[in-house]
Parts: C-alpha cells; sequence; structure tokens
C-alpha cells in the first residue's frame, strides 16, 4: 500500500491544490453533471478566473460570500473563482428552510448571495429567494455570464496558462470556506474550515480512493493467476504481489494421487 500521509502534506491552499494537481495528473477530464459536458484541470481554472474575476469586481477581498446552488458543475466553477480571488465561500443548505438559511446569513455576516435563475425556477425556491434579499444582494449568475466579454476571456486563457501568477494570493491559515448544519436540533451551527484543512481532507480522500483502487487491482491479479490468464499490461505496472498459500485438506491430498493414477492407466490403456 502507499505511505502514510506526512504532517506536512496539504500546507497549502484550496486553488495552489488544484493547480499542483493538473501539474501531477496531466490535463484529465475531472467533472461532469447532468448536462454531460466535462471540464478538465484547465478547463475548470480558465473558468474559475473567468467567472471569480466578475464577482470580484462586486465583492471585497475576504468577503464571505453566500453560494446557493445545487451540487453541479457550476457550483464548483464558483467555488474555485472565489477562491482564485481571496473570497471565503459560504454554502447556504437550501433544504434546511427559511429560518435556518436566514440564521446563517446571520451568523456569516453574508452582504451578497450567489445564485442562478433556473435553479431558483426548477427547485420552486422563488419564496426562499424573496425572504432571503432582505438581508443580503442576490447576485444572479445568469446575470454575471452576459456580461463576460472578450477580455474576460482573455484573462482566463493567460491565467489558465500561469495561474500561479493570476490568482490572489492567500495564507494556508486564511478561511477555506463556511458550512453549517441541516439545524435539525435548533439554530444552525456554522463551522469555518481552513484551507490548509481542506486540502489535507482532500489528499486523504484521494490517497485512500487509491489505496481502494490499487487493492482491487491486486485482486483482479491474483483471479486471473489462479485462473491461468495473461495479465494485462495495466496490471503488470503494479508490483509484485506474493501469492498466498492455498489451503488443501488432507482428504483432497489423498484423492489427487488416486485420481492422478487412475489417468495415467486410462491413457496407458487407451
Amino acid at each position: 500500500m502507499r505511505e502514510a500521509l506526512a504532517p506536512s502534506t496539504g500546507d497549502d491552499t484550496m486553488f495552489d491544490a488544484l493547480i499542483s494537481a493538473r501539474d501531477r495528473f496531466g490535463d484529465k477530464e475531472i467533472l461532469e453533471d447532468q448536462d454531460c459536458k466535462p471540464m478538465t484541470y484547465t478547463g475548470l481554472i480558465r473558468a474559475a478566473f473567468v467567472l471569480g474575476r466578475k464577482i470580484a469586481a462586486l465583492t471585497q477581498p475576504a468577503e464571505r460570500v453566500g453560494i446557493l446552488l445545487p451540487s453541479s458543475m457550476g457550483v464548483v466553477v464558483v467555488y474555485y473563482g472565489l477562491h482564485a480571488h481571496g473570497r471565503v465561500p459560504t454554502m447556504l443548505n437550501f433544504t434546511s428552510g427559511e429560518a435556518n438559511v436566514k440564521a446563517a446569513i446571520k451568523a456569516a455576516g453574508v452582504k451578497k448571495i450567489l445564485t442562478a435563475r433556473r435553479f431558483i425556477e426548477q427547485a420552486k425556491l422563488d419564496d426562499l429567494v424573496t425572504a432571503i434579499e432582505t438581508m443580503a444582494e442576490i447576485v444572479w449568475l445568469d446575470d454575471v455570464r452576459k456580461s463576460i466579454g472578450l477580455p474576460d476571456k482573455l484573462y482566463g486563457l493567460l491565467g489558465g496558462m500561469a495561474p500561479r501568477t493570476f490568482r490572489t494570493p492567500t495564507s494556508p491559515s486564511s478561511p477555506g470556506v463556511i458550512l453549517f448544519t441541516s439545524g435539525g436540533f435548533g439554530t444552525p451551527q456554522g463551522g469555518c474550515a481552513q484551507d490548509r484543512c481542506m486540502g489535507r481532507s482532500l489528499r486523504a480522500s484521494l490517497r485512500i480512493a487509491l489505496n481502494r483502487l490499487e487493492a482491487k487491482t491486486i485482486r483482479r491479479r491474483q483471479r486471473r493467476r489462479r485462473r491461468g490468464r495473461s495479465t494485462p499490461a495495466r496490471d503488470r505496472a503494479m508490483p509484485p504481489v506474493p501469492r498466498r498459500a492455498s489451503r488443501v485438506s488432507a482428504r483432497q491430498q489423498r484423492a489427487v494421487p488416486g485420481r492422478a493414477a487412475s489417468k495415467s492407466g486410462g491413457s496407458a490403456a487407451r
């Protein structure tokens, strides 16, 4: 198995971790949602710079910006777009109800909330938006995307080529995200996770997934060896794994010589 994570592993920001992942694994497809339009590392970085730049023009550095969106590719772009420009994503749980969403907005000190009309219409959250817009300004991402022009696209293109030059420097100890409980047992409780902690958690999750994949590959190799099949090229790249000694009972050991003798006798008779 792989070695354990060192205590110093993950001492960088979330956006820097994304850049390092692209440098290590290449420009692979990493995102896809219900629209079936995959996005690569570079595509995500470019989109984060383009959209994040427009959001940064509406907010202040280190401001806590609310996100009222479903789990989709768009929310990932918004999340990294805020990180790329030194803003703090504040995740609002739209399923927790009007009172709990209001309590979360007040506790986090959110002044602007990012959402989309298509999502609000499909989820039928018009009443919720009407209730919370008295506490914070609603920023419609539909309008923000329409305002994206050629300079913004060029900025994103250059940002994808040299992301560490264009991103806003932040400290690993700075807030990485603000999360809230559902409020099922009272007022929602909020928690602020540092960039460093988020990066380590993601790396640990990735390491667990890789270990499980490696164990699955080892088991597949063992099954192929038992069946007498050749090992595919993707499995030959794995380190050799010692086979466990098969357990043969005494009854089976006594049966094998007799079977072998009957086979040899039958072949001699033929």
